[in-house]
């Protein structure tokens, strides 16, 4: 099973987020039609009787100086119970930035050759910088930036107001300004280290939630074809051979594995501690 899912989950990865796309679209059209077994954004979305909230925005609201009450406290539970097991999934399986951004991002590999870009693990210090910033300013400021800094909240919400009110907000400028920046220049920086969405996730990656790890005897076959496909495959040009600082930016699409796992089967995915899989592979600049 696990031998076909990873043989398969390039395919089911884009498909999910596909799915994902047409039905967060479809949320306003079917609210229109009087339909509203789902309502809402990638905000705030409620499905039947549950709410789902976006777990940047429940740290806003206390920042912000609002009760944490019970509510809220449920209305995070499925996307933090999905990070501690599976990791950001969310951003790489769900997200429409990201489906978007990693369209674009082919668009670019194929316009610049692959000699001229590096991949590498950032560490975790911009990480970390970027989410105490965003916060801190929330707090001290009391403005609620992640309304407007939450890419896949802004595009969800346009999409309500195009269908309700018959037009779009600069909000969406916003959106392909980011897009065009983060894939052109800042080689997937938005998603690596500076989306709030991304970060406040990342706070809930533990050493038992689903990462890529090496074998012990890496890339034999990479050796020999020299060339690294864990490294062609990867959308944020990580590299997957190293563990060192791979989390949090890396938001398990599973891209790497998929591909290593067609050649040399140096790589692995695993939930929880393990001692089958070593992180031996010698750490390079």
């Amino acid at each position: 099973m696990k031998n076909w899912f990873l043989n398969h989950s390039r395919f089911l990865r884009r498909s999910t987020q596909i799915f994902s796309l047409v039905f967060l679209i479809a949320i306003p059209f079917l609210n229109k039609q009087g339909l509203n077994w789902f309502i809402g954004t990638l905000y705030s979305i409620d499905i039947l009787s549950w709410t789902i909230i976006d777990p940047a925005m429940v740290l806003q609201m206390v920042l912000l100086r609002q009760p944490l009450l019970w509510s809220l406290v449920l209305a995070i539970l499925i996307p933090v119970l999905l990070v501690l097991v599976l990791g950001r999934v969310f951003c790489s399986w769900m997200c429409p930035y990201n489906f978007f951004a990693e369209l674009l991002y082919s668009l670019r590999r194929l316009l610049l050759p692959r000699s001229k870009m590096r991949n590498h693990n950032p560490t975790r210090n911009p990480h970390w910088a970027v989410f105490a910033v965003i916060f801190m300013l929330i707090a001290f400021t009391g403005l609620p930036l992640i309304v407007f800094l939450s890419m896949p909240g802004l595009m969800t919400a346009e999409v309500g107001d195009l269908v309700f009110g018959g037009a779009i907000g600069l909000e969406l400028i916003l959106v392909g300004c980011v897009l065009l920046v983060d894939t052109f220049f800042l080689q997937r920086a938005w998603c690596k280290y500076l989306c709030p969405v991304g970060l406040t996730l990342s706070l809930f990656h533990t050493p038992w939630t689903m990462r890529v790890q090496s074998r012990s005897t890496a890339c034999a076959y990479c050796d020999v074809a020299k060339e690294h496909m864990c490294n062609q495959a990867c959308p944020l040009d990580l590299d997957p051979r190293k563990s060192k600082n791979l989390y949090p930016s890396c938001y398990n699409c599973l891209d790497c594995t998929s591909s290593c796992h067609q050649h040399g089967g140096a790589l692995d995915v695993i939930i929880g501690q393990s001692h089958a899989f070593k992180h031996t592979y010698k750490e390079t600049s």
